[in-house]
């Protein structure tokens, strides 16, 4: 986001060692590099990787009335509900192979309001860890007004950096509609705005470690290697109650130094098929 952010040990460990499956969440503003990182951590770990676009999509191919509703909700270009993409979502985390292997959830929930629903409550499924990618504007400014897509190979290219692009690649070369810094501006404004109570609902789950990168001046490999590191350290941290208790009154401590409210108010509304692909 635009102030950039902390580093990766922004969040000391503040809970006890995690067993069992993988449960990750990542969050980060349009072309932090979430997706190159969610492919990372499904490689890695073997996680399902679940995503919302491609749930909706399916769901409305399915011959009920309720998949026609939805079907023309999506055409229309109109937000689907909150309840709908969550009800699909919880499924699919409580499918029997994706409580065995672990999940990974990239982009999703977008707001407080839809984090409390998908991991506060009995009906709950929280994160056993969260990675919050943070990458000043600039940054993602360049990535985005000067990114080019070759629609034969869907290979992505940055004019701006890639000296040796083919010249048959670039007579052919594409930009998306919404890679412009005013679709961009508006996209990471409604991030940095939800962003505080996403970390507020997160504060509220005990055996979920919180994990901030400053990524903006790092390469792929190194936020993966980062990433690594804490997660080896977070499997190997001794599991006692006293010490859950003192991390997690240093993190709500932390929270409040740094100005993240423990809620922040959500916009209604819901998610479109496309949300999580930047």
């Amino acid at each position: 986001s635009k102030k950039g952010g902390g580093d990766a040990h922004h969040n000391e460990e503040k809970k006890h060692t995690h067993s069992g499956p993988l449960k990750v969440v990542l969050f980060g503003p349009p072309a932090s590099g979430k997706g190159t990182q969610a492919a990372y951590l499904k490689s890695k770990f073997g996680l399902v990787h679940i995503s919302t676009g491609d749930l909706l999509r399916d769901e409305a191919k399915k011959d009920t009335p309720e998949a026609k509703k939805l079907k023309e909700t999506m055409d229309s270009g109109a937000l689907v509900p909150d309840d709908t993409v969550i009800a699909l979502t919880k499924k699919e985390l409580s499918a029997p192979h994706t409580q065995k292997s672990g999940w990974l959830l990239d982009g999703f929930p977008r707001t407080p309001a839809q984090a409390e629903k998908m991991f506060l409550g009995p009906s709950g499924d929280p994160p056993t860890f969260a990675v919050i990618m943070n990458v000043p504007y600039d940054v993602l400014k360049d990535r985005i007004i000067y990114r080019r897509i070759d629609p034969v190979t869907k290979n992505v290219y940055n004019i701006k950096k890639d000296t040796n692009i083919p010249k048959d690649v670039q007579s052919r070369l594409i930009q998306r509609g919404d890679d412009t810094e005013e679709a961009l501006g508006k996209r990471v404004k409604t991030y940095d705005e939800m962003l505080g109570g996403i970390k507020g609902v997160l504060s509220k789950l005990p055996d979920c470690h919180v994990m901030e990168i400053n990524a903006g001046p790092l390469t792929p490999d190194q936020i993966s290697k980062e990433i690594q590191t804490k997660l080896d350290s977070v499997m190997k941290r001794p599991d006692t109650k006293k010490d859950d208790k003192v991390h997690h009154d240093d993190k709500k401590k932390d929270d409040k130094d740094h100005g993240a409210p423990a809620h922040a108010e959500s916009k209604k509304g819901g998610s479109d098929a496309h949300h999580n692909e930047e």
